[in-house]
């Protein structure tokens, strides 16, 4: 069964052919400096797919522009920190260059766009001027992303990247993480995932919680043993969200105490140095890519496989 979502035909299929696609992939490219690396021809590019050496048709510089989607966790445990998350936003979107348009949408009961695609900053600081945790326990996170997603592809970009930011927990998504990996997978489009530091609390809330000097051992040992089970999930969510990341070619990124401002910078720098290779590729299921390029001590990053014509409902 072929499954396409809106757009991704426009982005990815132009061959005649039924046997081929054209392909596009997003490529990061920085040198030993960890500067971007801007002056890369289709000759310096190298591509297997599936084993079997392919031919780059086209080459998008990055000097185009990037549509990006950035998508906010609004959960509860933001609510105490949201005047800290609004700076840490701002400072994130003022690394980006300031020609690639900017989509912001707040993961809440239900995904609320807080602005569309635009180039204009003022905006943008608007809208996160905007965001408004409700306190309530449902962040449809994954349901917000992968609107974010479809976003971009009917924008009609074929350049684009996600950003999310979060500590990882979804709670009331229609979708599952794994529906979102496959959604990842279809279309070329790197994620990258601000990972918000908020699970020191986890223990020190429910430790707080010991009802006095009064309580048992046996209650507080309950507590301790709440707290850990919360923590494990909240690592595992955290995990899972890294290798989706890493497998689109984009990037995992620790906030931690020290807030946005390096990894801003990082995250910058990746898409500063952002190809788009299209290439025709036969179908058949989901293969391995890898690309290498001619340059000395160049490092890059790009999805893990193809395979645009998989079923995203297969495991």
């Amino acid at each position: 069964m072929r499954w396409l979502i809106p757009g991704v035909c426009l982005l990815l299929t132009a061959a005649p052919a039924p046997a081929q696609e054209v392909v596009a992939v997003p490529i990061a490219v920085t040198g030993s400096d960890g500067h971007p690396v801007v002056d890369l021809e289709i000759r310096d590019f190298v591509v297997r797919d599936g084993g079997r050496r392919v031919v780059v048709e086209r080459l998008q510089a990055p000097d185009e522009p990037v549509h990006v989607a950035i998508v906010v966790d609004s959960s509860p445990r933001q609510d105490s920190d949201v005047g800290r998350t609004r700076a840490e936003l701002r400072n994130l979107v003022g690394a980006l260059d300031d020609a690639h348009p900017v989509m912001l949408v707040e993961a809440q009961t239900d995904p609320v766009p807080r602005v569309g695609l635009t180039a204009d900053r003022v905006a943008v600081d608007a809208a996160i001027d905007a965001l408004a945790p409700t306190g309530r326990p449902t962040n449809r996170l994954i349901d917000a992303a992968t609107a974010a997603f479809v976003a971009l592809l009917e924008a009609g970009t074929p350049r684009g990247a996600l950003i999310v930011v979060t500590d990882g927990v979804d709670v009331g998504s229609e979708r599952g993480i794994e529906d979102f990996r496959r959604v990842l997978r279809v279309a070329a489009m790197p994620l990258y995932v601000l990972a918000v530091d908020n699970f020191e609390g986890v223990s020190g809330g429910l430790g707080a919680a010991t009802g006095g000097p009064r309580a048992s051992a046996q209650f507080r040992g309950a507590l301790a043993g709440m707290a850990a089970g919360m923590e494990a999930v909240y690592e595992q969510q955290r995990d899972r969200w890294r290798s989706m990341a890493e497998e689109s070619g984009g990037g995992f990124y620790d906030a931690g105490d020290a807030g946005f401002s390096a990894p801003a910078e990082a995250l910058a720098t990746r898409l500063g140095g952002l190809y788009t290779l299209y290439y025709r590729s036969e179908g058949g299921g989901r293969r391995s890519l890898d690309v290498r390029v001619e340059r000395p001590g160049a490092t890059i990053r790009h999805p893990a496989g193809v395979g645009f014509g998989e079923d995203p409902t297969d495991d």
